[in-house]
This record gives structure tokens, C-alpha cells and sequence, in this order.
């Protein structure tokens, strides 16, 4: 009865962490949007030498976002299988 009672505690964490990520995924996505946009518009304004730095801290913003979303992308998709495995 303990084990079956722990094994649906962990089986709960486990969503309850999915549902956590896919949270933060969204907020990521939101910033990954907003910090490209901004970046482009950036680089549209040619003459501006303040406009041209500014676009290149929005390119390494918006890899390093990218790259999170990756990573938590691959934690999602681990913490499903291993979901589905118990």
C-alpha cells in the first residue's frame, strides 16, 4: 500500500513538473518573440553605430533564449517518458 501510495505521489510530482516547465516554456517563448522583434528593428536603423550594439546584446539574448527553450524542451520530453514508463 506505501509503495503504490509513493509511486502516485511521484507520478503526481512528475506532472505537476511538467505542467511547472511548460509554464516557463511559454514565458520563454514570449521573451524569445519579443527580444527577436526588438533586435530586427534594431538592425533596420543602418546609420545608427548605439542602434547596431544594442542589435548585437539582442542576437546573444535571443540565442541564449533559444537555447533554454531547447534544454527545457529536452526536460520536458524526459520527464514525460519517464511518466510513461511508470
Amino acid at each position: 500500500m506505501v509503495v503504490k501510495t509513493a509511486k502516485r505521489m511521484n507520478k503526481e510530482y512528475i506532472k505537476e513538473k511538467v505542467d511547472f516547465y511548460i509554464e516557463v516554456l511559454k514565458v520563454l517563448s514570449a521573451f524569445l518573440i519579443a527580444s527577436a522583434g526588438g533586435t530586427l528593428g534594431m538592425l533596420f536603423k543602418r546609420n545608427d553605430e548605439l542602434a547596431f550594439w544594442i542589435a548585437i546584446v539582442g542576437i546573444w539574448a535571443s540565442l541564449t533564449l533559444l537555447l533554454m527553450i531547447g534544454g527545457l524542451a529536452i526536460k520536458i520530453e524526459l520527464l514525460l517518458k519517464e511518466l510513461k514508463d511508470e
